[in-house]
């Protein structure tokens, strides 16, 4: 038997050594998670992929909303670009329908159009919702309730809103 062990030693230190390992990981496992997201690059339209660490065991809801204000922040590859300007606020996110409603600020359309196009800030909002929460079926962003490039919603009649108003 001890000769046995003496070949053995070094696999049986290491399964012991794994076994700690993942029952550490097990019961404690780490406060942060790899989430990728998706920037503008600086040259074009085409998205680019960072990861970063963000908190885990919050809710869907704070987890999609730390994404979105981290993607804001901007990214740390020189050659991308961030998707809104630095004072867009989320000001709210909601989940329903395996659905994410993610409403931005009116800061996302103030900014320079030749430093930030709103139609590819949104695809990589979006793009970075979706990758890393793949139980959603979609990601509808808003800016100011409003989903952008649509017409606005006038009240009952018709698109324009020229229905009947009452003289008040």
């Amino acid at each position: 038997m001890s000769d046995f062990l003496r070949e053995h030693f070094a696999a049986l230190l290491l399964a012991i050594a794994f076994a700690f390992s993942l029952t550490f990981f097990l019961v404690w496992p780490p406060e942060r998670i790899a989430r990728t997201l998706y920037f503008p690059r600086t040259t074009g339209s085409e998205l680019s992929a960072e990861t970063r660490l963000l908190p885990r065991n919050v809710p869907i809801e704070r987890s999609v909303q730390l994404v979105v204000e981290d993607s804001i922040l901007g990214p740390k590859v020189l050659f991308h670009r961030r998707p809104f300007p630095r004072a867009t606020r989320v000001r709210s996110v909601m989940i329903a329908d395996r659905i994410a409603y993610v409403n931005l600020s009116t800061e996302a359309i103030l900014g320079d159009e030749r430093l930030y196009d709103p139609a590819t800030g949104i695809e990589a909002i979006r793009r970075s919702v979706l990758h890393n929460f793949r139980r959603l079926a979609d990601a509808v962003i808003t800016i100011e309730g409003q989903v952008p490039f649509s017409p606005a919603y006038h009240g009952v009649g018709d698109a324009a809103g020229s229905s009947q108003r009452s003289a008040f």
